[in-house]
């Protein structure tokens, strides 16, 4: 056999054998090895993509066929590809992977955790952008703000009773968008209760009445979610997570959409107000009995220059007492309240006491906390 030149004066060697085509094939069935049809197929990459990661260090093949040019990938080569598929589902850049593949075991959650927090960024901004771009086209719904999922969690759940016992014509929440943020109220033409969300946004004023189930599903589902934008469009409301992604999108019920928040912000001038605490008043109210078909135990609140007192209609000696203060003008002396609706606003404020401020004896009874004053309900009085 010849000898072959290497380039360099002085210096020969002998070719070396080349085992390739079919020897080749013997060779790597004695090793178990496996195509690449068959390796694509196990870890869920194309062909083509192998190739590529190849070229840049990754997934490099057990062996390939110096003739052929075919490649072949050990059995246990089968685990780091899956990982690289599922790096590649989260657009994972190569780097990351090389990253994550050369990482021992322990190592990779920490490193999948950075990803996580860049993709993140890189998610918000994108959104951000394009939501800006569609603003900028005239697309934006008619109103859209951005709070809290956890804030709109607990303020469904302080109106929705309210709606509890309404009947069809008014079942469900009204949902009131504006530039101050958003305002939730339900009733059920006896009492209402009403709850304001200052919001990110300044969206022009919207408002439309969802399902009483779509409300109670929202509420237990953004109680575990961050940010949410909520928005409605045209007679549809959307709620949708910070990815992107929609968590709620109701239509409005098929009927008028009643302005809950101006009965809110339209009573007359208070001219007296009572204050309890409220666990005590929430006791008293729940332990009233009835032999009446209905229920309704009437409670009659007296208001004097020593304080006020709630008694139960025919039970003179179960007394409430709380503090009274009147604004000079002259107020009202009783008021009859039903002990289920009084019972009902109490529990859905906030903190130790609850304030009830006073007209006259027909205009409905404000119900609030000192220390959450977004909270507001209404108790219609009883006709004396």
């Amino acid at each position: 056999m010849a000898p072959v030149h290497t380039g360099e004066p002085g210096f020969f060697r002998a070719p070396e054998r080349v085992v390739g085509g079919a020897c080749h094939d013997a060779a790597v069935a004695d090793q178990r090895l496996l195509t690449i049809s068959t390796y694509s197929r196990a870890v869920g990459i194309p062909a083509s993509a192998l190739r590529h990661y190849s070229a840049h260090g990754l997934l490099v093949p057990a062996d390939v066929d110096p003739i052929t040019g075919y490649r072949y990938y050990a059995p246990d080569q089968i685990d780091d590809g899956v990982l690289v598929h599922r790096l590649r589902l989260a657009e994972a850049p190569l780097p990351v992977m090389r990253e994550v593949l050369a990482a021992p075991s322990s190592e990779r959650a920490a490193l999948i955790d950075g990803l996580v927090t860049a993709h993140t960024s890189r998610s918000t901004h994108r959104l951000e952008t394009l939501r800006g771009l569609r603003d900028e086209l005239g697309g934006v719904p008619a109103a859209t703000l951005r709070l809290r999922g956890t804030a709109l969690s607990a303020a469904l759940r302080q109106v929705l009773p309210a709606a509890a016992s309404a009947e069809p014509d008014l079942a469900g929440v009204v949902w009131a968008l504006g530039p101050t943020g958003l305002e939730l109220s339900a009733t059920d033409r006896y009492w209402l209760a009403h709850r304001r969300l200052p919001a990110a946004g300044s969206p022009s004023p919207a408002r439309l009445i969802t399902a009483i189930p779509a409300a109670e599903d929202l509420a237990e589902r953004s109680a575990r979610t961050g940010m949410l934008e909520v928005a409605i469009t045209g007679t549809t409301l959307v709620v949708r997570r910070e990815d992107g992604t929609t968590l709620l999108e109701a239509p409005s019920a098929d009927r008028a959409v009643p302005d809950l928040a101006r009965l809110v912000t339209s009573l007359p001038a208070v001219r007296a107000a009572v204050g309890f605490p409220r666990l005590e008043l929430a006791a008293f109210t729940a332990g009233r009995r009835t032999a009446e078909a209905d229920g309704a135990v009437t409670l009659r609140l007296e208001l004097d220059g020593e304080g006020a007192r709630l008694i139960p209609i025919g039970e003179p000696d179960d007394v409430l007492v709380g503090w009274a203060s009147t604004s000079g003008a002259e107020g009202p002396s009783s008021v009859l309240l039903q002990a289920r609706l009084l019972r009902a606003a109490a529990s859905s404020c906030a903190g130790e006491e609850v304030i009830l401020d006073l007209v006259d004896a027909e205009t409905p009874v404000r119900v609030h906390s000192p220390v959450q004053d977004t909270m507001i309900c209404l108790v219609m009085p009883m006709r004396p």
